[in-house]
């Protein structure tokens, strides 16, 4: 298995969603290419933060997303 194809399924190996032969492909490449390994343990802190971020709901105000990604919009049609 390739980085780019590696570095594409990762988020879908990380949850598990992978049949047995790619994670198979995805648990070779990440053994033999440290780079990917690091993108890797990248992800699985950013999410396990992200999970417990989001279990301590009482101490933290996030911002609707919805209303961003509209935002986003706006500015990106603004922008051409």
């Amino acid at each position: 298995m390739k980085c780019e194809q590696s570095l594409e399924l990762l988020s879908d190996f990380h949850a598990g969603e992978l049949d047995a032969a790619a994670t198979t492909g995805i648990n070779s490449h990440l053994a033999e290419c440290p780079p990917c390994a690091d993108v890797y343990e990248e992800l699985t802190i950013i999410v396990e933060t992200a999970i417990t971020l989001r279990a301590a709901k009482d101490t933290i105000s996030y911002p609707d997303e919805t209303l961003i990604w509209q935002r986003i919009t706006f500015v990106a049609e603004s922008a051409h």
